[in-house]
């Protein structure tokens, strides 16, 4: 069990408007179990996080999105996390894609990074998603305002990926544009 002092002493590093710690951060806190959990709780009781501090961790986000999920293990404490920790989308309905993994699509276990960049979905469809399982497939939304949690941030922009970050559970009506296979 993680104490309330570290998890404090967590809280305001992440909190903390750097994104070194915050990387640094993020790579301890998947070392001790219990971590994102008291965290997250910590985070839902009201902490106030500054605009500074959400704009570095949305930057973090981007960088690191993947392990995150994997860490937390909890997609719907993680959409929790996000809505708090990123901010907030101000842009208008848009249609957005993910290339996603074609057994994760049908666990119901969707991904929250989509783009309107249909060649950016299908780099991550047809490669890094399709290296396991079944292999990958392109998707399409309509996504509303309220489904976005937050639009691209510089960092995104300057990927070249435009990178929204989407609650999965507030979604309907996915597209299956496209069916890629498996990698070897």
């Amino acid at each position: 069990m993680v104490s309330r002092k570290n998890t404090r002493c967590l809280m305001e590093a992440v909190l903390s408007s750097d994104k070194e710690v915050t990387r640094e951060l993020v790579s301890a806190i998947g070392k001790s179990k219990g971590k994102w959990s008291l965290f997250i709780s910590s985070l839902l009781e009201g902490v106030e996080v500054t605009d500074e501090a959400k704009k570095q961790f949305h930057t973090v986000w981007i960088e690191l999105g993947a392990r995150i999920r994997n860490q937390i293990g909890d997609d719907k404490a993680l959409a929790q996390m996000l809505s708090a920790l990123l901010p907030k989308y101000r842009g208008e309905k848009i249609r957005l894609f993910r290339g996603e993994n074609s057994e994760r699509y049908e666990a119901g276990r969707i991904g929250f990074c989509w783009t309107p960049r249909v060649d950016k979905a299908e780099m991550f469809g047809r490669g890094l998603n399709a290296y396991y399982g079944d292999g990958g497939i392109l998707l399409a939304i309509i996504a509303d305002r309220s489904s976005i949690i937050a639009g691209p941030n510089a960092h995104s922009i300057y990927l070249d990926e435009h990178e929204h970050t989407v609650d999965p559970f507030s979604i309907s009506d996915i597209e299956i544009l496209k069916t890629y296979p498996r990698l070897h």
